[in-house]
């Protein structure tokens, strides 16, 4: 879920320059929440990934686990072995 605000302004600013707070005031996460919800009322399952500047509260978190989804980081930027 890389998309942490539909606005793109507020997205570029939390994800490319670090500078708006993670606000579920201000529709943080919410494209994930709506997928989410629609994932459990289905009883579907998923494997949620967050990259480190969209990583969601611990209540959101939490909520992800019980449900019995997986939660995961999405790796931005990795080296190849030959790199390290």
């Amino acid at each position: 879920m890389d998309r942490a605000y539909e606005n793109r302004i507020l997205h570029y600013a939390r994800v490319n320059q670090e500078l708006f707070p993670a606000l579920d005031s201000r529709g943080y996460l919410e494209s994930c929440k709506e997928v989410v919800n629609d994932l459990n009322s289905r009883g579907l399952k998923a494997s949620v990934f967050f990259q480190p500047f969209t990583v969601p509260n611990k209540d959101f978190a939490h909520e992800l686990m019980q449900k019995k989804h997986s939660v995961g980081l999405h790796a931005v930027h990795t080296k190849d072995f030959k790199d390290c």
